[in-house]
């Protein structure tokens, strides 16, 4: 166990609800593909292996070469698994690019992705803060063109630009819940994040994917509750409740 366990837990059951979808469908639907958890931010496998071992299919990213290479072992010990996971040793943004990754001494493969000679000086100059080594930046929606169940983002405060490099998946496709972590870059980026969301037609709670809500219209106007650590999405059909000011 972790102690992400909870959300290991909501993105679980997040899975399981488009075969449930499925299953309703009546005899003569067609048999659909696995649903795809789309894991940003993969670092040594918390929520790939256990989606994974449950039977969905994973697309993995990770920028972090430290990182990536115990992914890669992980895959070859297990490789009942290796066939349901596709592993990109990449980062993801807002635009194709070649950017750093930092760490501190304490959590060394909690990698941040710094991108500019300026901003990594300034980054790592008397912080404690390393450079871990150089990853290639991509846009989600240049590698992925399907309907994602799940996507998970826990990217250490650049949650927003890999949103915004996801945009023509999220607005082509269908990704029915998204898991992210939302608590870098204070109050003016967190509402940014949360209004991002909900113009992209997603319910926002700061406790489950099946809410409580936040209310939109406090979304909207800047006015609602800030998350204190991760947010879960829902699509706004699949959202079994009405929306509760929070």
């Amino acid at each position: 166990h972790s102690y992400e366990e909870k959300e290991v837990s909501e993105v679980l059951w997040a899975l399981q609800q488009q075969q449930q979808q499925a299953q309703t469908g009546g005899p003569a639907a067609p048999t659909p593909r696995r649903p795809l958890m789309v894991d940003a931010g993969a670092n040594v496998g918390a929520f790939l292996f256990r989606a994974a071992d449950a039977g969905y299919r994973v697309a993995a990213f990770e920028g972090m070469p430290a990182n990536v290479a115990l992914l890669r072992a992980s895959l070859c010990a297990n490789p009942r698994l290796a066939d349901r996971v596709a592993l990109f040793g990449t980062a993801l943004g807002s635009a194709a690019d070649t950017c750093y990754i930092v760490s501190d001494q304490v959590n060394v493969g909690d990698g941040h992705t710094v991108c500019g000679e300026e901003a990594v000086r300034k980054r790592t100059l008397n912080t404690g803060y390393f450079v871990r080594g150089q990853a290639g930046v991509r846009r989600l929606d240049s590698i992925l063109a399907e309907d994602v169940q799940v996507l998970k983002l826990d990217v250490e405060g650049f949650e927003l630009q890999v949103l915004e490099g996801a945009e023509g998946l999220l607005t082509k496709h269908r990704v029915n819940y998204i898991l992210a972590a939302c608590t870098f870059g204070g109050a003016p980026r967190q509402r940014q994040m949360l209004k991002f969301l909900d113009e992209l037609g997603y319910f926002i709670s700061l406790d489950s994917f099946r809410g409580p809500w936040l209310e939109p219209a406090a979304v909207a106007n800047g006015t609602s509750r800030l998350p204190w650590n991760n947010i879960f999405c829902a699509r706004k059909e699949l959202a079994r409740a009405q929306p509760v000011r929070l």
